[in-house]
C-alpha cells in the first residue's frame, strides 16, 4: 500500500470516529432506588417517598410524560427537563384509599434517554381493606337462568372488628328484569358485616343478562364497592309438534290440524307472529291462556298437481326477549 493511499485511509478512520458520539457524550438517567415496596398498609393511610433521578450524561434529558398503572400512586417530578449532571426529585405518594390487597403496579418514565427511553419501576406493597366483599374478580355469575324462574346468590360484606361502619344503601341496575337485595347482619371472629342476598326473579328477557350492584357505606375514605351480575337467561317456552305429519292428502282437500305454545315456568309469554311462505299454508293464532298458552291453527289445501307439501312455519315469540321456533311439515299427496 503506497503513502498516500495510506494517508486517505487514516484521515477517513479519523472522521468517523470522530462523527460517532462516545457514551460519554450521551445521557443516561440514574434512580436513587429501583422501585417502591411501600410494606403493609392501611386503607386509611397516605404515605410519601422520594427517588432522586439523576442525569448521568453529558446531554439534557426531557421527559416527556409519567404513566401511571395504578389510581393508588401519584408521581410527579420536580422539573421535566434534566440537564447533564443534574438531579431532580421523583415524589411518589401512595393514597391507599384508591387500592386494595396486594399492589403490583408500575411508575413509567417516558424521556429521550437514548440508553432506556422508558423506564419501569415497580410499586408494591399490600393494602389491608377495611371492608370487603367476597366476590371473585367483581363478576357474580348465576350461569343458566330459566326465564320465570328466581334464583339467588348470597354476596359476604365483611367489616374488620375495630372499625364501625355502616351499609347506606344498595342498588342494582339491570337491564331488564327484577332484582332485588335481602340484607342479614352476622358477626363473627373476623368481624361483623352482612350477608346479602341477591335474587334475579320476573320475567327475564331471554339470551345474556348483565347488571351492576353498588354498595355504598357510611366509611368515608372508602365509600363505594360494585360487582357486576351476568347471567344466561334461557328460554321456558315449549312448541309442540315439532314436526306436522297429515299423511297422504287429496288435492283440492284441507287437513287441518295445530300447534300449542306453552309456557312452562311463570308468564307474560306471547306469539308475536306465525308465518309460512308457503300459500297453501293457512294459519290463525289463538289465545288459550293470556300469557301461558297459545294454539296456531293449521290448514293445508294442496293443488291438483301437487305430488308432497312440504316446508316450515315460523313461529317467533317474546316472553320476554324474542324467541324462534320452527315446525316442520311433510305430506304426501295422491290423487284417485
Amino acid at each position: 500500500m503506497n503513502t498516500h493511499l495510506k494517508t486517505c485511509l487514516a484521515v477517513l478512520i479519523v472522521l468517523f470516529v470522530s462523527s460517532v458520539p462516545s457514551y460519554a457524550q450521551k445521557a443516561g438517567l440514574k434512580f436513587s432506588e429501583p422501585g417502591w415496596d411501600f410494606g403493609k398498609r392501611e386503607q386509611t393511610d397516605t404515605v410519601s417517598k422520594v427517588i432522586q433521578v439523576t442525569n448521568t450524561g453529558a446531554r439534557t434529558v426531557h421527559v416527556k410524560k409519567i404513566e401511571l398503572t395504578c389510581g393508588c400512586i401519584e408521581a410527579k417530578l420536580d422539573k421535566m427537563t434534566i440537564g447533564p449532571g443534574e438531579s431532580v426529585k421523583l415524589n411518589l405518594r401512595l393514597v391507599a384509599t384508591r387500592g386494595e390487597g396486594a399492589i403490583k403496579r408500575f411508575v413509567i418514565i417516558h424521556s429521550d434517554d437514548p440508553f432506556a427511553r422508558e423506564v419501569k419501576l415497580p410499586m408494591t406493597g399490600f393494602i389491608r381493606p377495611i371492608w370487603t366483599l367476597d366476590v371473585k374478580g367483581r363478576l357474580l355469575d348465576f350461569g343458566e337462568v330459566k326465564n320465570g324462574a328466581s334464583t339467588t346468590k348470597r354476596v359476604t360484606l365483611t367489616v374488620r372488628p375495630e372499625y364501625k361502619i355502616d351499609i347506606v344503601d344498595v342498588i342494582a341496575q339491570t337491564s331488564g328484569g327484577d332484582v332485588s337485595v335481602k340484607r342479614t347482619p352476622f358477626k363473627n371472629e373476623r368481624g361483623y358485616g352482612w350477608y346479602l342476598d341477591i335474587t334475579l326473579s320476573g320475567q327475564l328477557p331471554t339470551g345474556d343478562f348483565e347488571g351492576i350492584t353498588r354498595v355504598e357505606t357510611d366509611f368515608s375514605a372508602f365509600r363505594f364497592r360494585g360487582f357486576r351480575l351476568v347471567a344466561r337467561i334461557i328460554t321456558t317456552t315449549e312448541v309442540s309438534p315439532k314436526v306436522l305429519r297429515p299423511g297422504v292428502l287429496k288435492p283440492g282437500t284441507t287437513w287441518t290440524g295445530e300447534i300449542l305454545v306453552t309456557k312452562k315456568l311463570g308468564a307474560g309469554m306471547r306469539v308475536a307472529s306465525a308465518f309460512c311462505k308457503d300459500p297453501r299454508v293457512k294459519l290463525d293464532v289463538e289465545t288459550i291462556e293470556e300469557g301461558k298458552r297459545y294454539r296456531i291453527k293449521v290448514a293445508l289445501t294442496p293443488g291438483p298437481k301437487d305430488t308432497e307439501l312440504r316446508g316450515t312455519i315460523a313461529i317467533l315469540v317474546d316472553e320476554p326477549g324474542s324467541q324462534n321456533f320452527e315446525v316442520k311439515f311433510r305430506a304426501r299427496v295422491q290423487g284417485e
